[in-house]
């Protein structure tokens, strides 16, 4: 599969995103997936984070065990 381009992903782009997670995670609005498991469900928002500050799109690849 070809990567994607995500040429104005900028580092300010990055940070609104992680803020909404963390607002959402703050206010319990975060969307938590029923397939997700137990353990995917607490490790799920710090997933989300990393890959909003550093990844790309193989990281969803990489979040599908969490179910």
């Amino acid at each position: 599969m070809a990567a994607f381009k995500f040429k104005n992903l900028t580092d300010e782009i990055r940070n609104k995103m992680i803020a909404e997670v963390d607002l959402d995670v703050e206010r319990e609005k975060l969307y938590l997936s029923k397939r997700l498991t137990e353990e995917g469900r607490i490790y799920y928002p710090v997933f989300l984070r990393a890959a909003f500050r550093e990844g790309d799109e193989k990281n969803a690849e990489r979040l599908s065990y969490l179910q």
